[in-house]
């Protein structure tokens, strides 16, 4: 009997000391907590520069056009560019975040958009590239472009990945919907800096400024430490493999398409809402419409938290997808200005909320030692997405609301999708 007391109480304290929850891993955070606040600072100021860069690509489309003498294809070549990449980052930085880490990899989406910034700037100063409706200089931006947005859009999910590996559970949600807060005070810091630098290549040259502070700021291991002891390396040989093997493989399907539906709509809206309102003669609204839908987005990252905690998530995520279908048709159906910034920030408000939840739940549905792969794998096929979202501008030549008809309808498919295997997804998260 003694013995077996001994053993119960020693098997007592091992449990204890493990955690009760995979994803709780505060147990292995220092316990100071401004080590957590230095962390959040650095993955805040990543997302800020995420969304300057991001507004940028919108805004100078059609100044970019104008000033070099490019034709509608061009320019679809140009929006094609960027979200090809948008879609083609997290796979990749997915994949480097299980074997390059995260701390590099996170550095890395930092410091390349700044680079890409500076050197699109440049561009109309080579003289091969200089020539008015050149495809050389079509070509090299949308590369820019496109090597801008494959880690803009891994630092998205890569720093998801990294604060739910580091953070405590407890301010975990709070702080992740800060974060999502930064895209949008970014596209409004963007507005800002256009007035004062109101020429495409002066704005391009300037956007590189953030990137390099934020480099600067994570380069040191006490404000960004690497979190490799918490996913070893080396713990799965074969991971691939092993997510598509059954339970991983019908929650990586369903949420491939979830997520390939979900993006065609996001990149088509941010590629062709500004276009759509120069086509319709309402240019001098962007300032007006780009503000609201940055306002919408910063209110739908704080309402997603309490939105899923009142209505459960699967409720708010799909109130979420109807709410951007319905804002995006309204938007093609008035030429006012108030109505136009109401209807594109309804749009974005819904968005956010789903976009918010839906990411979150993503990146749950993995285990800690397979995330990286499995987000990269969910993501793969949205490069397609990111080639439908672009093409689709090519539609408004015929007319000019088609494509966002397209965008609505892809919306309302994601969340199809999402509810017919809600239990299997949310059951993973857990």
């Amino acid at each position: 009997e003694d013995v077996v007391s001994v053993a119960m109480e020693k098997a007592d304290e091992l449990n204890k000391m493990k955690p009760q929850n995979l994803n709780d891993t505060s147990a292995c955070a220092p316990p100071d907590e401004k080590w957590h606040y230095a962390i959040f600072l650095c993955i805040c100021c990543l997302w800020l520069c995420v969304g300057m860069n991001n507004a940028s690509v919108a805004w100078t489309l059609k100044d970019i056009a104008d000033s070099q003498l490019l034709d509608l294809r061009q320019e679809g070549v140009l929006a094609s560019g960027f979200a090809m990449g948008y879609c083609l980052g997290p796979v990749t930085m997915g994949i480097l975040l299980d074997k390059m880490g995260r701390r590099p990899t996170l550095l890395l989406c930092c410091i390349v958009p700044s680079v890409c910034q500076a050197a699109a700037a440049y561009l109309v100063r080579v003289p091969v590239l200089a020539q008015p409706g050149s495809w050389p200089f079509t070509m090299a931006l949308a590369y820019l472009r496109c090597c801008q947005a494959i880690c803009s859009g891994g630092a998205t999910v890569s720093s998801k990945v990294y604060l739910n590996e580091i953070m405590p559970i407890k301010c975990r949600d709070a702080m992740l919907s800060i974060v999502h807060i930064q895209l949008q005070l970014g596209g409004m810091a963007l507005t800002v800096c256009a007035l004062f630098w109101p020429k495409w290549q002066q704005l391009h040259a300037i956007l590189m400024v953030p990137g390099l502070v934020t480099t600067l700021l994570m380069l040191s291991p006490k404000l960004c430490p690497e979190s490799l002891t918490l996913v070893p390396k080396g713990a799965h040989s074969r991971p691939f493999r092993e997510l598509l093997q059954t339970p991983h493989r019908t929650v990586l399907l369903v949420l491939v398409l979830n997520q390939f539906f979900h993006r065609i709509c996001q990149q088509g809206n941010d590629a062709w809402g500004m276009k759509f309102l120069q086509t319709i003669g309402k240019r001098e609204t962007r300032t007006v419409v780009s503000n609201v839908k940055f306002v919408c987005k910063i209110l739908g990252g704080l309402l997603a938290a309490s939105a899923s905690k009142h209505l459960g998530t699967l409720a708010a995520v799909l109130g979420g997808y109807m709410t951007c279908a319905v804002g995006t048709l309204l938007f093609t159906m008035t030429q006012q200005k108030m109505s136009l910034a109401v209807a594109w920030g309804v749009a974005y408000l819904g968005e956010e909320v789903a976009n918010v939840l839906a990411m979150t739940t993503l990146v749950q549905a993995f285990p800690m030692q397979l995330r990286g792969r499995g987000v990269s794998l969910v993501c793969a096929p949205n490069a397609l997405a990111g080639i439908v979202a672009g093409s689709l501008g090519a539609l408004s030549a015929y007319y000019a609301t088609v494509p966002f008809v397209v965008n609505a309808a892809s919306m309302v498919i994601s969340g199809l999708v999402l509810l017919h295997f809600s239990d299997l997804i949310y059951q993973k998260s857990q």
